[in-house]
């Protein structure tokens, strides 16, 4: 595995890669696309309501990856639940996105970046479930007072 050396640290990596890139996008991206619309004015209609989705869609992934980032340094399931059930639904739609562009298409490499961006996604989405499964086990391990030694 990649990304740290447990999953506590791979969880958390996750949610800072996805803040960097949410914060990337609204800081770098989103003003860019207004200064677009602007050259471009006969088009600014038409990206009126990609853009509010674009950006909110950002916004609200930038405030669910901190949810993720202090769920990993609390240990705390319902926190990483939280992300995780909103990323599902995200990826869902993104996948349905992606198989309604190849069809409509037939563009391989149009489609591609959206491929990609949909695997690493699933991966993420893997190593947060996977980090949520270790926490409950470590939860329903029963402490022991004295060390067991077996011969």
């Amino acid at each position: 595995m990649c990304c740290g050396d447990n999953l506590q640290a791979q969880a958390r990596n996750v949610a800072r890669f996805e803040m960097v890139v949410c914060t990337f996008v609204l800081v770098f991206a989103a003003p860019t696309w207004v200064y677009m619309d602007m050259e471009y004015p006969d088009r600014s209609k038409d990206h009126a309501v990609l853009y509010a989705i674009f950006v909110g869609g950002a916004t609200i992934e930038l405030a669910v990856s901190t949810i993720l980032y202090t769920g990993t340094e609390q240990d705390n399931i319902s926190k990483c639940a939280t992300w995780l059930s909103i990323n599902v639904i995200g990826l869902i739609m993104c996948t349905v996105d992606t198989i309604i562009t190849i069809i409509s298409t037939l563009d391989l490499p149009q489609s591609l970046p959206k491929i990609i961006f949909n695997g690493l996604n699933y991966y993420f989405l893997f190593i947060v479930n996977s980090y949520m499964n270790e926490i409950k086990g470590n939860k329903q391990l029963p402490e022991c007072s004295q060390p067991v030694l077996y011969l």
